[in-house]
């Protein structure tokens, strides 16, 4: 079974897509730190109740936007 992966951008957001028309992540170009998916900010809401984390493991990539989220925000914070 093959599977196309897609990226496409559109008004300024890159969107990644595994075969279908679902966006799977998303990211402002002018602003990649920023979680533009409502499911990523609230995968980030225990960073508000806690002191930053020394260290972060995210297994795979997707669109990144986890990845540059919290490199940014952790700088911010440490």
């Amino acid at each position: 079974m093959t599977i196309s992966i897609d990226i496409r951008e559109d008004s300024g957001v890159r969107t990644l897509h595994f075969g279908s028309e679902w966006v799977q992540g998303a990211m402002r170009i002018a602003r990649p730190w920023n979680l533009e998916l409502e499911y990523t900010r609230e995968m980030m809401a225990s960073l508000l109740l806690r002191d930053p984390p020394r260290k972060v493991l995210l297994i795979g990539l997707g669109a990144a936007s986890l990845t540059n989220s919290c490199t940014a925000t952790i700088r911010k914070r440490t």
